[in-house]
């Protein structure tokens, strides 16, 4: 019996068709302030900019406009307190469709402690699909 492609989603990475891949995880790494250095090509192929624009806090405008201040807010606390951080938001694809990703932060600590840097992981959450 052939598949009934009537009844799939066509999510971000539903199986319908038109159907998107999964992003390959977006990695970008942020000084000691919490500022974007760095955004791997994964990050400037899916959201379509360069990384000279994703730089600082670029970033923050690449995340559904509702979606902003929550980030922004919990970045903030996790750089003032040199916590982990860990948020969903909806990031805007090169095509303007934006999907759900979780992003994980961790810092990378000096011999005596002090923040060097940080690094972030943000992966597609397929569940979610489009926003």
């Amino acid at each position: 019996m052939p598949l009934d492609t009537d009844d799939i989603s066509d999510g971000c990475c539903g199986l319908g068709a038109g159907a998107v891949p999964p992003a390959a995880p977006l990695i970008v790494i942020a000084d000691v302030e919490g500022r974007n250095v760095y955004a791997d090509g994964a990050v400037r192929a899916y959201t379509g900019l360069s990384g000279e624009t994703l730089k600082g806090h670029g970033w923050l405008d690449v995340l559904h406009p509702d979606d902003q201040a929550r980030a922004a807010a919990a970045w903030a606390q996790a750089v003032a307190c040199g916590g982990r951080y860990e948020a969903d938001y909806r990031y805007r694809r090169h095509d303007g469709a934006y999907c759900w990703f979780h992003a994980k932060a961790i810092c990378d600590r000096d011999a005596s402690g002090r923040i060097r840097r940080w690094f972030i992981v943000s992966e597609e959450i397929p569940e979610r699909g489009r926003a």
